[in-house]
């Protein structure tokens, strides 16, 4: 068995959404996404009620919150910076509207804790490629002449693992605020879980 220096991590499910609700307490309007590949900006008015929402994260810089209004109606809302919105790991989120292009300042907080679990002994599939001789003919009106060469070839095989997961939940609460007299015009709630494989060693593949 071989053994890795280092960690090597293989991510079982990414968390780049965070689903939950977002309640709307005052009518909030929005510049939402719009037109050719959601490249435009409309401003938009969500009435108050409690909405499905998803939070997606596009980069450090780029976030998207998609708000359904009932069936098949969503509206997209761009919070995009030109730089990084400095959103933390663990701990306060305060984003000005300024940064965002949108009339509402965002606040709140991201709760993330982390588990591992114990080490797990196993086999995974893996490809062995082995190289082979492979040669073709080839005639004229006279002669033969045989052309030969080495080509990779992959075949299914197996090896031994060791690993663990860490599991990484987060818990985010954040209040869209007025610009002019910082009231909370809705609320957004959700979480997600993350699973990492972290690999302790694995062997050669047979």
């Amino acid at each position: 068995m071989k053994k890795i220096l280092g960690i090597l991590l293989a991510s079982v499910m990414a968390t780049s959404c965070i689903h939950g609700n977002l309640d709307v307490k005052k009518e909030l309007t929005v510049n939402k996404k719009s037109g050719f590949l959601y490249q435009g900006r409309t401003e938009a008015k969500i009435k108050p009620g409690l909405y499905s929402a998803r939070l997606h994260a596009i980069s450090d810089k780029n976030y998207t919150l998609k708000v359904n209004l009932g069936g098949n109606d969503n509206v997209l809302i761009p919070i995009k910076g030109k730089n990084d919105l400095k959103v933390p790991y663990d701990g306060k989120i305060a984003i000005s509207h300024n940064e965002i292009g949108q009339p509402f300042d965002v606040q709140g907080d991201i709760d993330t804790s982390v588990r591992t679990t114990e080490r797990v002994r196993g086999t995974e599939t893996c490809s062995v490629v082995r190289y082979e001789t492979v040669c073709r003919s080839e005639c004229d009106r006279y002669t033969c002449h045989q052309f030969c060469q080495d080509v990779s070839v992959s075949y299914p095989g197996y090896r031994d693992v060791e690993f663990h997961n860490r599991i990484t939940g987060r818990d985010l609460s954040v209040d869209l605020v007025s610009v002019d007299k910082q009231e909370v015009l809705a609320s957004f709630h959700g979480n997600s879980t993350s699973v990492d494989r972290i690999y302790d060693y694995y062997g050669v593949c047979r």
